[in-house]
This record gives structure tokens, sequence and C-alpha cells, in this order.
């Protein structure tokens, strides 16, 4: 039950935050190192569970949002962009990730 996980083992609950906290720190400096290197342009992140795309084209984002479907990369699109989940994402696969958005969005803008 959560009120004896916050009253009588205060510590190890602290300790399994304190390791999801962690984890997504280590996903998104992944993702927004790789997103500097290969100019994809992302809202300015701090924490948390998701990072936004920049897209401020929404017939362009909603294009990019269905070419990531059918790349098998899952995203939520919301006003100005698209997010990201990093919090979904094992860490093997946030690298690569940017690169990959990338490349569909440098694909899609050649066809246009």
């Amino acid at each position: 039950c959560f009120a004896w996980a916050v009253t009588a083992d205060r510590d190890t609950l602290k300790a399994e935050i304190q390791t999801g906290v962690s984890l997504l720190k280590e996903r998104s400096e992944i993702f927004l190192r790789e997103a500097a290197e290969c100019g994809l342009e992302v809202y300015p992140y701090r924490e948390g569970f998701f990072c936004t795309l920049k897209y401020e084209d929404p017939a362009f984002a909603a294009e990019m949002f269905q070419a990531l479907m059918d790349n098998h990369i899952y995203t939520v699109r919301v006003n100005g962009g698209i997010r990201i989940a990093l919090c979904s994402l094992p860490k093997a696969q946030a690298a690569g990730l940017a690169r990959r958005i990338r490349a569909v969005q440098d694909q899609l803008a050649a066809e246009r």
C-alpha cells in the first residue's frame, strides 16, 4: 500500500524514485545530444517524461506524425509540435532515435 511505502519504507521508495529519475535523465541526454548533432529542432527541455519536437507548420506536423508512424516511431501530436515519450524508451532505443526522426523529416521535406 502507498501509505506504508511512504512511511515505513521511505528509503526504499526514495531509492526507487531516484532510479527512475536517473534513467529518464540518461535517456533525455542521449536524445537531446543526438538531436543537436543532427539539427533536429526541439523545444527547451529541463526534465520530465516527454520531449517535444518543434513543428510550427500544422500541415507539416500532421504529415510528419504520419510519416513517423509509417516508420514505427510512435509519437503524440501536440500544438506546435510532436511529443516523444522518453519515458517509454529503453536506453538502447533512445540511441539513434533523433537521427531516425531527422531522416524521416528530411525525406518528407524533399517530397514536398
